[in-house]
């Protein structure tokens, strides 16, 4: 029986390509914190993110706010979710603790935004988080340390039972 194949054109692709970064920034904008957000607060997290970003082979110069805002920008909010993302990662591998997780969603107000600068300046100086990304965000290999297992001769506990008794 002959399979039916469907050329893909130009301009089939392109079309591809329009919805799936139109899909990419409805989610984003889905996924992006809104609140009553100070120029202050925004760019304290811009400054944590810009420390963190070239270990995700991004620039680091996001730019600064000019102005208090709503709802953080798309591209900062897609850059952030892949912060986010491995940071749950390095959590879940142990490279993290617990305490260094976060979610976009918990960002409402600049009170939260003030805690994830800190926790980004806190995981961009975390050697062992480092050395994580550098390694292509797998789990460090653990050495495997064989315990000598030391019987004690049979003779010797009958005699220890004995003296016992």
């Amino acid at each position: 029986m002959p399979e039916l194949q469907e050329e893909i054109t130009p301009a089939a692709l392109t079309d591809a390509v329009m919805l799936g970064e139109e899909q990419d920034a409805e989610l984003n904008e889905m996924a992006s914190p809104q609140g009553d957000f100070t120029k202050k607060g925004l760019n304290a997290l811009v400054g944590a993110y810009n420390a963190i970003a070239e270990m995700f082979g991004q620039s680091p110069d996001y730019p600064m706010f000019g102005e208090d805002a709503g709802m953080l920008p798309e591209d900062f909010v897609a850059a952030l979710m892949m912060v986010e993302a491995a940071v749950a990662e390095a959590v879940a591998a142990g490279v993290l603790s617990e305490e260094m997780g976060f979610s976009l969603a918990d960002i409402v107000d600049d009170a939260s935004l003030k805690v994830l600068a800190g926790k980004l300046t806190s995981i961009a100086k975390e050697q062992a988080f480092i050395a994580w990304m550098r390694e292509g965000g797998e789990a460090p290999e653990e050495e495997m340390v064989e315990e000598e297992v030391v019987e004690a001769p049979v003779e010797d506990v009958d005699a220890l039972f004995a003296s016992r008794v």
